[in-house]
């Protein structure tokens, strides 16, 4: 009976001593503790362009926890939207990051939204321009992939020479000096050209003049006021002058520089002087000229009158 009861009292020391080291492993419950974002960056080239993420979430011990309930946010909802599945929308040109969070997890992803020129038309005008004219270059369509109007952040204009022609952000050209040049744009990656003539704007000087009586040997002087800072015309920018049986006489070391027809004239138009750009008419100077024997006299006219002839 006693070594009956002493195995006895054994057994239940040896249940108690199980019993107690079992509730040293306590096993804790999975706390979401950190997560992934993937993709970890996307780059949309439309607006409403869509982008699928997927998190993932870890708990404490680094196992993943399937199911954890995830939140979706966006940091600029003007670039990107997301929703609760963790698709993103574009809707806006910009950068943003796109977040999910779980628990105490959290992890995010980048998007870049740049819209890209996919069907662009461009209205440019003629390829001759006038010295002085502007011409405003158009878009009348610039999409992108999705159809959407590309912002007008994303369109850039150039010039391959602002001493003849510039553009503005709005595509007006503006001519300078005459040559060739070449204005382009750039609608997000769609990249055109033009190339435009810049011509100087020809005429002609039709000079009327009221003679006094009797006046014989009379002449015109012709002379021209002001600094020409247009490239490629110098001196008084008359290339040639109509009048037939009068003498010309062109002079470069006076300043101003001028030209003189003299000769026996008549009353009426007399003198046509073909000028190679019209805004220089207002620059000129016509006076008349006495001639006396090898000596000339010049004076202002007491009356003429000016016409311009395309």
């Amino acid at each position: 009976m006693r070594y009956q009861t002493h195995f006895r009292l054994t057994l239940v020391l040896a249940a108690a001593l199980a019993l107690g080291c079992g509730g040293d492993d306590v096993v804790e419950p999975p706390v979401a503790t950190s997560a992934v974002v993937v993709p970890a960056a996307v780059n949309l080239v439309a607006l409403q362009e869509r982008a699928g993420f997927q998190a993932t979430i870890h708990d404490q011990n680094g196992q993943v926890m399937p199911g954890a309930p995830v939140t979706w946010s966006t940091s600029d909802p003007s670039v990107v939207t997301v929703d609760a599945t963790g698709t993103a929308v574009s809707v806006g040109n910009g950068r943003a990051q796109v977040a999910a969070a779980s628990g105490n997890a959290m992890a995010s992803a980048s998007v870049a939204v740049a819209q890209r020129g996919a069907v662009v038309e461009v209205d440019w005008g003629g390829p001759r321009l006038l010295l002085g004219d502007s011409v405003q270059a158009t878009l009348p369509v610039a999409n992108d992939p999705n159809g959407h109007r590309v912002a007008p952040a994303r369109i850039t204009w150039t010039t391959s020479d602002p001493a003849i022609a510039t553009v503005d952000t709005d595509g007006w050209v503006r001519t300078v000096g005459p040559g060739q040049v070449r204005i382009g744009i750039d609608v997000g990656g769609f990249v055109a050209a033009r190339d435009y003539s810049v011509e100087l704007d020809p005429g002609f000087l039709e000079v009327a003049l009221t003679l006094p009586p009797n006046a014989r040997d009379i002449g015109a002087h012709l002379s021209i006021h002001g600094p020409i800072d247009i490239p490629g015309i110098e001196g008084p920018a008359v290339d040639s002058v109509h009048a037939a049986d009068y003498e010309l006489y062109r002079s470069r070391a006076t300043a101003p520089t001028q030209i003189i027809i003299a000769g026996p004239l008549s009353s009426g138009p007399v003198l046509e002087f073909w000028v190679p750009h019209r805004p220089l008419l207002a620059q000129y100077r016509v006076q008349l000229l006495q001639i006396a024997g090898e000596d000339y006299a010049l004076r202002d006219l007491a009356g003429y009158s000016i016409h311009i002839s395309p």
